[in-house]
């Protein structure tokens, strides 16, 4: 990792951030927000996927008990990003998305969307992203994630090994839909890709993207609270 930072946290701030950057220099130090990698639990507005999947299942009471487990475990710290402010304040509401608005680009609350911004952060500085046109030098990420060096160190620190898989030696986000490794088709504009999570996905699929994500997320969390023991 480049530079050295200190970790402290600030009652009624967060988690604050000092320390020197790879060349040495001492930071002005900021403050990191966690953010959950998880679904937006149902609302009245029914237009996200844990509604879809509640939608799409016959067994209604039997859905939103699975539902509310879901939730609860991808609340856990193996559900959780963490990230600079204020970039944060820029970038979470537009890391959100519905699933009945097909002209539109998002990263729709997808952790393999997440990663893939953050690939792009670090290996193609020329690609259009959300994260990138939140990014200005003045909001932090910029300081976040050059500390890390390299997307391959920033997976292992943050233990999320469970989300990527290596080809041609080189780690990739796995698509939360099929569990492969699948580039997403990005806008002609730098807009994130077209949802794909719509009323038109099999049930099957659905339930099997969130069983997926949970998985990886409870094995996440065990794997955080072992190095913290």
């Amino acid at each position: 990792m480049n530079g050295k930072y200190v970790y402290k946290f600030v009652e009624g701030k967060g988690i604050e951030v000092s320390g020197t950057d790879q060349e040495g220099k001492e930071i002005a130090p900021f403050y990191l927000r966690s953010d959950q990698l998880g679904f937006t639990a149902p609302s009245n507005e029914k237009v996200h996927p844990y509604d879809l999947y509640i939608k799409k299942t016959q067994n209604k009471d039997g859905a939103v008990k699975q539902v509310a487990n879901w939730i609860c475990d991808s609340r856990t710290i193996g559900g959780s990003f963490l990230w600079p402010r204020p970039f944060y304040d820029a970038y979470n509401p537009q890391r959100g998305g519905k699933i009945t608005s097909s002209r539109r680009y998002y990263v729709q609350d997808r952790v393999d969307l997440t990663l893939w911004e953050i690939y792009y952060w670090y290996h193609d500085e020329n690609r259009s992203t959300i994260m990138k046109r939140c990014d200005k030098r003045e909001s932090n990420l910029w300081l976040w994630l050059t500390h890390f060096k390299d997307f391959s160190t920033y997976i292992k620190f943050f233990l999320f090994e469970d989300f990527v898989k290596e080809s041609n030696k080189q780690l990739y986000p796995v698509d939360i839909i099929t569990g492969e490794i699948r580039e997403p088709q990005w806008g002609i504009n730098g807009e994130n890709p077209k949802i794909e999570i719509t009323e038109k996905l099999d049930i099957n699929i659905i339930q099997g993207m969130l069983e997926r994500i949970n998985n990886n997320v409870l094995n996440r969390s065990k794997n955080i609270a072992d190095i913290l023991q």
